[in-house]
């Protein structure tokens, strides 16, 4: 009840926003972490508190899965949450600067950089979960169901990382050049997040590869196919997956950047008169 009040006066408050000006961001950075901070004690309880290992704790109904899957749909759930915050930011960063360009006696003072927004999502959520699951941890993302493998405490947060480094720069690029940042969003979760996972099942289907022979790096190109590797310890080239979301990292935060620089030559003129 608590959780679903706080969801409750969260969206309220970012439709009151727009309710009352239309020329205004519905959530603020402050409204899109908090959500996503409810967002992620609520998974972070449901780990805690409702073992997927343990079956009939729906009072009749069998609820007894690997603990493995309800990590995977967790990490996905919160990554796609963390897309709002980061969406914010981007749009406030791209709509300072063309406003300035057009009035440069606009008094509001910059945004903070739209990729802080980034390190702000994470320590949210890994901090609220080493905060709640404590020890329980290792239930959730172990070898075993007991520990926790370097690997796995290494690789999961840095792919969750790249995974959202690669969606801020994607949106920044967007919001600069006045694109659809949204569609174009969600049309790079589709090719960056399912394609590969689909290209990598037809390519085993047309060589009739054996599932023993492991995954190639299509597989862990994509970050849902990384976690499910790792958590599942697939025989899977991790390294190579990490490498190649870096490098994708890379490019897109680039050209965002390549925008916040032309934004600001912009802005020179009118600031400087």
């Amino acid at each position: 009840m608590l959780l679903q009040s706080s969801l409750t006066v969260t969206f309220f408050l970012a439709a009151a926003r727009k309710f009352h000006r239309d020329d205004v961001q519905a959530f603020t950075p402050v409204l899109a972490n908090t959500l996503l901070a409810i967002c992620t004690l609520s998974s972070a309880l449901a780990i805690r508190f409702w073992r997927p290992d343990e079956s009939d704790v729906m009072g009749g109904f069998e609820f007894a899965v690997e603990p493995s899957n309800q990590a995977i749909m967790t990490l996905i759930g919160l990554a796609l949450v963390c897309c709002l915050p980061i969406a914010v930011a981007a749009d406030s960063e791209a709509r300072w600067a063309r406003r300035q360009a057009t009035d440069r006696r606009f008094p509001t003072r910059r945004p903070r950089p739209y990729y802080e927004s980034v390190l702000v999502g994470i320590i949210i959520v890994f901090g609220v979960m080493a905060a709640v699951v404590g020890r329980e941890l290792g239930l959730f993302l172990g070898v075993d169901g007991k520990i926790i493998d370097a690997r796995t405490l290494v690789t999961i947060p840095v792919s969750f990382l790249l995974a959202l480094l690669t969606l801020a720069g994607l949106l920044r690029f967007c919001y600069g050049i006045g694109a659809k940042a949204i569609v174009m969003g969600v049309f790079a979760i589709v090719v960056m997040w399912l394609a590969p996972l689909l290209a990598e099942v037809g390519w085993a289907v047309l060589n009739d590869r054996h599932p023993s022979e492991g995954e190639s790096l299509l597989f862990t190109l994509s970050p849902i196919g990384l976690w499910t590797a790792v958590l599942k310890k697939y025989d899977a080239p991790v390294l190579g997956g990490l490498a190649a979301q870096a490098a994708l990292a890379f490019v897109l935060l680039v050209l965002a950047q390549r925008v916040r620089k032309n934004s600001s030559a912009a802005l020179e003129p009118a600031l400087h008169p």
